[in-house]
């Protein structure tokens, strides 16, 4: 809640190692503006399966940070 900056947030539910919900928490706590991608895919592939979404996403949210 005590950051100042823009926020992005990328998650997956398959993601074995980091719990989905925890970025669910984490967004839900930060502050406006923030932005939260869904991908698909386990901890160590989903950018493998979700690049072009990753790739875009990303691109979107540093267009609004500068």
């Amino acid at each position: 809640a005590k950051v100042k900056c823009p926020v992005l947030i990328v998650a997956s539910p398959d993601d074995n190692i980091v719990p989905f919900v925890f970025g669910r928490e984490l967004f839900a706590k930060a502050p406006e503006p923030k932005t939260f991608v869904e991908l698909t895919g386990g901890h160590d592939d989903c950018y493998f399966l979700c690049s072009a979404k990753y790739t875009a996403a990303l691109a979107k949210f540093l267009s609004t940070c500068f």
